[in-house]
């Protein structure tokens, strides 16, 4: 089989967990069987794939779309027909084999219709998240693609009345992740207990904080860390950001309270499971967590949200915890994993073997590999 040219579209420019998951693809794909184009706006993701040999084509128009999942900007209206006439355009220029679309805005604008050449949606994000006509736009072009890649088998069975008589156009591929040595730094002057990720309302911060102050006193040799900035592109994070300080600042406990900011990698706020136990408390369903798989290549305990793809990483009660996410239960379980460090092991130890069994780069990129291949 010939090298296939594969012209690979994502909207955003921050690198968000969508973007990590292309780069990776990007990053290991065979390029004697895959031959990628990005199609991007310029951004944090377009000079990290330039490094990468990789021809990117920006298009900037993308940043000018404020319509949201929950509704449709009447002023996005002229920038979408621009955005669907210049994606025509470097669709005819430079003529992939196979079109694979990244983010929902780039779904839509490249599967509004059918066309000649056979697309991939890989589909991070549940469509029951979405409403009326953005809902619309995005059933449509799920129906116009000839296959949606989705992360988990949570986001597939999401898909529900969406694609009745599509159904065989589903797939599940799990996300890689790259298996790191087990190393403790021991950076850190105490034990932590540490939440990470976008610094959005529906990651549950609030609640971890709540949590937090719930357990201080029992734990006072334990430190508090909430790692992240905010998604300038998400409605509302800013502000939020600016409302979580406030929170931490008039908390009666704000000394044991720690704000890392931005990071590039967690091995910045966490080590190991002596030291450190991973709290990811989702108030809405994750479709697979990110921040979960890259916290158990350090052995971490694992204490989770059970809505949505973290049941698909965690066993529960052998590699992790899965909990409601309200204050009640996370200061429970924390308290119950700061007290036993035996428990942290076997939790920590038994995390790494299943992601590094189930969610290797390997298969990751080989099934995407295949199911470009499929397709011609």
């Amino acid at each position: 089989m010939s090298v296939i040219n594969v012209m690979f579209i994502d909207q955003s420019a921050r690198m968000g967990g969508a973007e990590k998951v292309l780069l990776d693809l990007l990053e290991n794909v065979d390029r004697s069987r895959v031959n990628p184009i990005l199609v991007s706006p310029s951004g944090d993701l377009v000079e990290k794939v330039r490094r990468l040999n990789i021809t990117c084509i920006e298009v900037k128009e993308f940043e000018k779309l404020e319509t949201t999942r929950k509704s449709m900007k009447l002023r996005d209206t002229i920038e979408v027909f621009m955005l669907i006439s210049k994606i025509n355009k470097i669709i005819n220029d430079i003529k992939p084999d196979v079109i694979f679309s990244n983010s929902i805005k780039a779904h839509v604008l490249a599967n509004y219709k059918k066309r000649k050449v056979p697309s991939i949606i890989r589909l991070h994000d549940y469509p029951s998240s979405f409403d009326g006509f953005s809902l619309k736009l995005l059933k449509n072009a799920l129906n116009k693609a000839d296959v949606v890649s989705c992360v988990s088998q949570s986001v597939a069975n999401d898909l529900g009345e969406l694609m009745p008589t599509n159904k065989h156009k589903v797939q599940v591929s799990y996300n890689g992740i790259y298996e790191q040595k087990k190393v403790c730094k021991d950076l850190f002057k105490k034990p932590r207990i540490v939440v990470a990720g976008w610094l959005l309302e529906w990651k549950g911060y609030d609640v971890f904080v709540e949590a937090m102050e719930k357990i201080a006193p029992s734990l006072p040799e334990w430190e508090f860390v909430i790692a992240g900035k905010p998604a300038a592109d998400a409605v509302g994070s800013v502000e939020y950001a600016k409302s979580l300080q406030e929170r931490i600042d008039s908390s009666k406990y704000r000394d044991k309270f720690v704000m890392h900011g931005g990071y590039k990698s967690l091995d910045e706020i966490i080590c190991c499971s002596e030291h450190c136990i991973f709290v990811q408390p989702s108030l809405k369903p994750d479709p697979l967590p990110t921040v979960i798989l890259e916290a158990s290549n350090f052995s971490v305990p694992i204490v989770a949200s059970s809505l949505g793809g973290s049941k698909e990483i965690i066993d529960d009660k052998e590699s992790g915890e899965l909990i409601l996410p309200n204050s009640d239960e996370i200061a429970k379980m924390v308290l119950e994993l700061a007290k036993n460090i035996e428990l942290r092991y076997k939790y920590g130890n038994s995390i790494r073997t299943n992601c590094a069994s189930r969610f290797s780069m390997d298969k990751y990129v080989g099934n995407m590999t295949v199911a470009i291949e499929n397709l011609i």
